[in-house]
């Protein structure tokens, strides 16, 4: 069997940086007893196989070593790369392709590729949660930390419910860290919430709106994933707020 195999650097502007997301270009049709083989012997947490096609809808499939994943918005885009880089005839001329769920657009310039997503999708914002004081207890933080502005902490789903909590600065939402005892004796795991996406307005960019940081029981304390799955949480919770009038908006997140 031979497969092109590829690791791209998602949200960098150079090698080895940002996110790195293993994508193998399957034009064999594996079965999905293969497709967990390979991910189990991928150093990297997942395994991105997108199958070639001449339709502008495209399939993607994600494994972990554990088994199959929800497709995300940084599998999308490094899948999408690697079809516009490494395919021949996989991109049409308007540069338009679809994945389920996912609305792509490659633009070509200089030889480097740029592609944006958009994505529609359903959520479920506002349950029940702990307090203030039981959230600065998970997360090694003060109750001080928590809450700016109108922000408030609240639990959003749109594929997997997660909590999210506004931080009045940029260094608790790099001190957080998940106390295993109190997540597991907390109402959050009754609630299957899979995590918290902690975000606060002090960034490292000018021109950031917002920066952000995903903790969650589920991995280490000092592993810091793409935050870019929970974009759309993140919208919809923003969108909760009447500080965010009917229209179309554009925020600048920075990881």
């Amino acid at each position: 069997m031979s497969l092109s195999y590829f690791v791209v650097d998602i949200f960098a502007d150079r090698a080895f940086d940002g996110a790195p997301m293993t994508v193998i270009v399957d034009d064999q049709q594996l079965s999905e007893f293969q497709m967990i083989a390979l991910a189990q012997e991928n150093p990297l947490a997942q395994t991105v196989f997108v199958m070639v096609s001449q339709s502008i809808e495209k399939t993607a499939r994600v494994f972990t070593p554990q088994g199959e994943s929800p497709l995300t918005t940084h599998c999308v885009m490094a899948a999408t790369q690697v079809l516009a880089n490494e395919c021949e005839n996989q991109i049409p001329s308007d540069g338009k392709i679809r994945f389920e769920g996912f609305d792509t657009h490659v633009l070509t310039q200089n030889g480097e590729s740029l592609v944006t997503i958009s994505q529609t999708v359903n959520s479920v914002v506002g349950r029940s949660k702990p307090t203030n004081k039981q959230i600065a207890n998970i997360l090694h933080l003060i109750p001080e930390d928590i809450g700016f502005e109108k922000f408030e902490p609240m639990i959003v789903g749109t594929q997997t419910p997660y909590l999210i909590v506004p931080i009045k600065s940029y260094n608790a939402v790099r001190a957080a860290r998940v106390k295993q005892d109190l997540w597991i004796q907390s109402s959050l795991t009754s609630s299957l919430v899979k995590g918290v996406f902690l975000f606060s307005n002090n960034t490292d960019s000018n021109t950031a709106d917002f920066h952000s940081r995903i903790v969650s029981p589920d991995f280490s304390n000092t592993f810091d994933p793409p935050t870019g799955s929970l974009i759309p949480d993140f919208a919809a919770y923003l969108c909760h707020f009447d500080t965010v009038q009917e229209g179309t908006h554009a925020f600048e997140v920075q990881r």
